[in-house]
């Protein structure tokens, strides 16, 4: 029995470290979600480019492509850099479902996998954005009292390229707000138990920031709420302190009055709010001229004007 065991043991021993192996060689199977219908390449605006327009893009339709840009970029990391970006990536399944956005800087990005294969062909597509664009972006401006839907709707079957690059959710009221978690260390010797007393305190920010939340929901109906992120932590002085941030959309309009005075009773501190007046779709046309861009959309009502991207007014 004690050698049947050994035998089963080792062989799964083997089979583990044969796909371990497999798994970081040459030979790993590409990751592709086949859904991809569109990849546009554009200028992230995080850094300075050479483009040859701010709004210069390209649009990749072609399948063969599309599949292996997928394999190249998805499922794929980055080691971390703080030189910012100069392109974007973005894959797209339809004007309003995009995959992912992958910034690049053409100076220090490194990527885990494939490296030298995308950067061979980010350069390449660098390139023709600085000498010979395919598309251009334009900001198409439109009333919060038209849905997306009904613009998804409105240019369905026009032949016309148009994406929702900021996301189809803000033409919404936002409201955002932090909640500052403070708790005195308790062991000022023991080290190895300060870890602990800093997750106690972030969860416990992020349980207070929950019943804010949940108090809101009372009077109001959310139809996005944000991650809780922490974009300030410390530990020292005696104490930890976490602020804890998070964002949430209501129904454009909505009157933010009963909710900030719910977040200022608990201590929370209200952030920023905007309720919009327009939103924002992307078109990506051929033309690099915003009056013929005028002319092709004139008779699309639901368009209130026309910038170059990224130019809002």
């Amino acid at each position: 029995m004690r050698t049947r065991t050994k035998i089963i043991l080792t062989l799964t021993s083997l089979t583990l470290i044969f796909e371990l192996l497999f798994a970081f060689s040459g030979h790993r199977i590409p990751f592709t979600t086949g859904k991809t219908k569109y990849i546009v390449v554009k200028n992230a605006f995080f850094n300075r480019s050479n483009i040859y327009k701010p709004n210069a893009a390209l649009l990749i339709t072609d399948t063969k492509e599309i599949t292996h840009n997928e394999q190249l970029f998805l499922d794929n990391k980055t080691y971390g850099h703080a030189c910012g970006y100069h392109y974007a990536i973005q894959f797209w399944v339809s004007p309003d479902n995009q995959i992912d956005n992958i910034p690049f800087n053409q100076e220090c990005e490194e990527f885990l996998r494939s490296n030298s294969k995308i950067q061979s062909k980010m350069h390449g597509y660098i390139k023709q954005l600085e000498t010979k664009p395919t598309h251009y972006i334009y900001n198409l401006q439109i009333p919060v009292t038209i849905e997306p839907k009904d613009i998804l709707k409105a240019f369905d079957n026009s032949g016309l390229n148009m994406f929702f690059m900021d996301g189809i959710s803000n033409h919404q009221t936002t409201l955002g707000f932090t909640y500052l978690q403070t708790t005195p260390i308790k062991e000022l010797v023991d080290r190895s138990k300060w870890q602990g007393e800093q997750d106690d305190n972030a969860r416990n920010a992020t349980k207070k920031i929950n019943e804010i939340v949940d108090s809101i929901k009372t009077v109001a109906m959310i139809i996005e709420q944000s991650e809780i992120s922490f974009p300030m932590q410390s530990f020292g002085g005696g104490t930890i302190d976490h602020k804890g941030a998070i964002s949430l959309k209501f129904k454009n309009g909505t009157d933010l009055k009963q909710m900030k005075e719910i977040i200022e009773q608990n201590n929370g501190q209200v952030g920023d709010e905007n309720n919009p007046q327009h939103y924002y779709v992307q078109l990506v046309d051929t033309s690099d001229n915003l009056e013929n861009v005028r002319e092709i959309l004139k008779t699309y009502k639901q368009v209130a004007d026309i910038y170059e991207y990224p130019k809002r007014k």
